[in-house]
């Protein structure tokens, strides 16, 4: 692991656990045992370390261009909450951008990411696999906000790990228990 993969890293974490406004240098450097010039011989401003990790932690990326309906809308979640779960990086860059939306003002990942969902949901009505009449954005927002949800309460009990498998379940109930998705039973 190259240096600035390890600074990227501990920046995240940093970012993650404490925020733009509580994350420090020095508290960046002793993450990884060195000094604060450490970090600044990378950045040499809070603000521009914060934007270097938003761009490595964009996991949403992955998701824009799915096509497939309701069972890619199922995978899409998925995806979502191991990277949630997995990565310091996608977590901190979605704290970041909610607390700091200036920084990387042409890279909004909740927006991105809820119309990843839309798109797979559109989909999903077009095939006839949701009832006619779901408001697709509506749902796509109560899928990205009860992802987030379940990650901010993992994280805070210490059950991160819990978190993929927590999703799955609340993305099958929803889809299976939301009058406004009226998902077919063959489409699930």
């Amino acid at each position: 692991m190259t240096p600035r993969t390890q600074l990227l890293e501990a920046a995240a974490a940093e970012f993650a656990f404490r925020g733009f406004d509580g994350a420090t240098f020095a508290g960046i450097a002793s993450r990884l045992g060195k000094g604060r010039s450490y970090v600044q011989h990378y950045a040499r401003t809070k603000e521009e370390l914060a934007r270097q990790v938003m761009t490595e932690g964009d996991f949403v990326a992955v998701l824009a261009g799915m096509t497939g309906g309701i069972r890619q809308l199922r995978r899409a979640c998925e995806v979502a909450a191991d990277r949630y779960a997995g990565d310091a990086s996608a977590r901190a860059a979605l704290r970041l951008h909610a607390e700091r939306p200036d920084l990387n003002p042409e890279n909004n990942p909740l927006a991105t990411w809820t119309s990843s969902l839309e798109q797979l949901l559109s989909e999903a009505l077009e095939d006839g696999n949701l009832a006619s009449g779901t408001d697709v954005a509506a749902l796509a927002q109560h899928l990205v906000a009860g992802i987030l949800g379940y990650g901010a309460l993992c994280e805070a009990s210490g059950a991160l790990h819990e978190m993929p498998s927590k999703v799955h379940s609340f993305v099958n109930d929803l889809l299976r228990t939301d009058p406004a998705c009226g998902v077919r039973r063959d489409a699930r």
